[in-house]
């Protein structure tokens, strides 16, 4: 079990399950957690890398984007929208 598994969830995260949600950062070690934690809760997650990561079936769906490039960042978010 991991850390945060053992925490339960808030009832605002348990409503979570009709919106898109996007995590940046989703590599790191708050960002892992919090996809454990999202998607299996039913929602649409997003989620940033500066590498290229395979999107698997039942995780979040993976965008390989330079945060610091504000056109990059537009076109996520026009994505993602």
């Amino acid at each position: 079990m991991g850390l945060f598994e053992s925490i339960p969830l808030m009832p605002v995260m348990a409503s979570l399950s009709d919106v898109k949600v996007l995590i940046t950062g989703a590599s790191g070690f708050l960002g892992t957690h919090l996809i454990q934690r999202l998607c299996p809760i039913g929602g649409e997650v997003h989620a940033t890398s500066r590498t290229q990561r395979p999107n698997v079936k039942g995780g979040p769906l993976w965008w390989q984007t330079d945060l610091e490039d504000l056109g990059a960042v537009r076109s996520l978010l026009a994505n993602v929208k």
